[in-house]
């Protein structure tokens, strides 16, 4: 082992200016009492108790001694295109400066040869590319996490998870401290407990081993006390979490620690942002709790354990939309146990190759009228919004070129046929006719009827064609020609009511109260024009959690019934039906006595095998 020594001087730098507002960088524990707690364990190794001192503002740096110097630097810090970057204080000043200039300042009080420099912030690994000369002669550099990490700490900790396994080592030291195994120990305890995530805490060492020295008796009378010092603080802290929850009140029971692993879709994608939003279905309410600009792969919050929404928005390189989203309802609780929750995303490649599609993670869920959770599905993706007239009549077209359907198979081909046939032989009127005849029927119903039944469409087929926006109306089959020829399928009917109402149940996409104006569905009121298809994006400011637009109400989608025995079923209802049968969960099937119904389109789905990253 090598010559034991103590230590010259112990200098807390706090990382204390502000950082961009931008950020939303959570708070830190306190620098104050994250410095007690190493000042405990440190000054009995110190070759004078007077020469342990904090610093909060670069321009009020004091003199050190010769000798051992221990700089621990805390604080925020952020990547940039630049680098690593982090906020201090100057001569009073705020000022966000780069790793390079933090290394500048430091090599105006410390001797790198003579210097021990810990780095608790999220993203530390990245100084190293700083160093320069200064970190070819440095003595030992400690990194509290890796270079697209953060640092966690919980809301009640008294100081930061690296600060207290390394008080903890050196509390438990002898008379000597071998620095080397204590920062091994402190980097094995927080590779991960099971509750909190890991954070990767590395060092670089230049020569021999440092092993710190207590000099004289003064070592042996403080040790006992710092023993009980340290022993409080673990107490207190993030150490014993559970423990000290109880104590710490509601914070602790009503929360959750949410840890987001980007992976790489940065590399697909431009600045990018996670949001949090609290639903309310009952009240047909979302309200937003946090926007979390996306600097690194890893992001982390602590937030209520109630009905979550976790949204990343980003702009992806080919503009092309994409939902990604998980939806959470977390329980309050005060057992550790599922205070922890990890949410990943599918990989670049993937999400890449899916585009207009919403991605629908794996967890339990609330389905039909149930009231506990069920199973989880399989993750897998579904259209964001159905296929719309302009952009089918094309394929279709070519498709009956080539033989792969025929005229009586293609419900838009067939409308358009009939609607050409009867502009030929001059018979343009019968649709006006009929209407007229409609609306004498609904004269007779207006001295009593609340909701009315007339108007429209006597003759069924020849009514208004739909626009080129709104949803195509199609066969089974063409439905199914559709999505296979994209490479994909029908959703079932369980992964159609999933992406409709999330996990929590919900009974419209948008909440639990139906409300007029957020879908075409329902009977005409009296005076109103005739009810029609309308385009599939008039309602898009009322989504499904998951993003999915145009469910209920205007067409149906055509899905796969795993839920029943009928073979041909749709879901999201139509126009012509009532608000309460216009839910995300009620399957119609398309039988005989139906068999007229046209307004059923498609949204298409497709496997998935993301979000199984650890």
């Amino acid at each position: 082992m090598a010559p034991a020594a103590p230590l010259a001087s112990f200098t807390f730098v706090s990382l204390a200016g502000t950082p961009p507002s931008e950020l939303g960088l959570e708070p830190l524990p306190s620098a104050r009492s994250t410095f007690e707690a190493l000042r405990a364990v440190v000054e009995p190794f110190l070759a004078s108790a007077s020469a342990a001192w904090i610093v909060e503002d670069f321009g009020n740096v004091p003199s050190t001694p010769p000798g051992l110097h221990l700089i621990y630097l805390m604080g925020h810090a952020w990547p940039t295109e630049d680098g690593l970057a982090m906020a201090v204080v100057e001569v009073g000043e705020d000022r966000v400066i780069s790793g390079r200039e933090l290394v500048e300042l430091l090599g105006r009080f410390s001797r790198p040869e003579e210097t021990i420099i810990v780095l608790d912030s999220c993203h530390a690994a990245a100084i190293r590319k700083d160093l320069g000369s200064y970190g070819a002669a440095l003595r030992f550099l400690i990194t509290a996490s890796g270079e697209d990490e953060a640092a966690i700490s919980l809301p009640f900790d008294r100081a930061t998870r690296l600060a207290l396994a390394l008080a903890s080592g050196l509390g438990r030291s002898g008379p000597q401290a071998d620095l080397v195994r204590i920062v091994t120990e402190a980097a094995e305890a927080l590779a991960g407990d099971g509750v909190l995530p890991g954070q990767t805490v590395d060092y670089s060492l230049q020569g021999s081993r440092i092993v710190l020295l207590r000099p004289g008796e003064r070592g042996k009378i403080r040790r006992g006390r710092t023993v009980r010092i340290v022993r409080n603080i673990l107490l207190a802290s993030g150490a014993v979490a559970a423990t000290a929850a109880i104590f710490l009140g509601a914070r602790y029971r009503d929360g959750a620690l949410i840890l987001i692993d980007l992976g790489d879709l940065r590399s697909i994608a431009g600045p990018m942002a996670v949001e949090v939003w609290q639903e309310i279905p009952q009240d047909n309410r979302s309200v937003r709790l946090r926007r979390i600009p996306a600097d690194g792969r890893y992001l982390r919050a602590w937030l209520p354990a109630a009905d979550l929404l976790v949204r990343l928005e980003a702009k992806f390189n080919d503009g092309l939309p994409r939902g990604l989203a998980h939806h959470l309802v977390l329980a309050p609780r005060w057992s550790p146990i599922g205070k922890r929750i990890d949410l990943n995303f599918p990989e670049a490649a993937e999400v890449e190759a899916h585009p207009g599609m919403a991605w629908i993670p794996s967890r339990s869920w609330i389905h039909d009228r149930d009231v506990e959770p069920r199973e989880p599905l399989q993750p897998f993706w579904i259209d964001l919004e159905p296929v719309t007239v302009a952009e089918y009549r094309p394929r279709v077209e070519h498709w009956l070129a080539q033989g792969k359907i025929r005229l009586d198979e293609s419900m838009l081909l067939m409308s358009e046929q009939r609607r050409q046939g009867l502009e030929n032989v001059g018979l343009g009127q019968v649709e006006s006719l009929g209407r007229n005849l409609a609306d004498i029927f609904e004269v007779v119903e207006e001295a009593s009827a609340e909701r009315v039944t007339g108007g429209g469409e006597l003759a069924v087929g020849l009514g208004t064609e739909p626009c080129d926006e709104c949803p195509t109306p199609m066969t089974r089959h063409e439905a199914e020609l559709y999505c296979a020829e994209l490479g994909k399928r029908l959703p079932t009917d369980l992964e159609w009511e999933l992406g409709a109402r999330g996990v929590d149940g919900r009974v419209y996409p948008w909440g639990n109260r139906f409300v007029p104006g957020r879908a075409n569905v329902g009977l005409p009121e009296k005076g109103d024009p005739q009810q029609s298809l309308r385009p599939v994006r008039e309602y898009a400011a009322y989504p499904s959690p998951f993003g999915l637009i145009d469910l209920v109400g205007n067409a149906g989608d055509w899905v796969v019934n795993e839920s029943g025995s009928y073979e041909r079923v749709f879901m999201g209802a139509t126009y012509r039906f009532n608000p309460e049968d216009a839910t995300t969960f009620l399957i119609t099937p398309v039988i005989d006595e139906n068999l007229t119904i046209k307004e059923i389109t498609v949204r298409c789905a497709a496997n998935s095998t993301g979000g199984k990253r650890r």
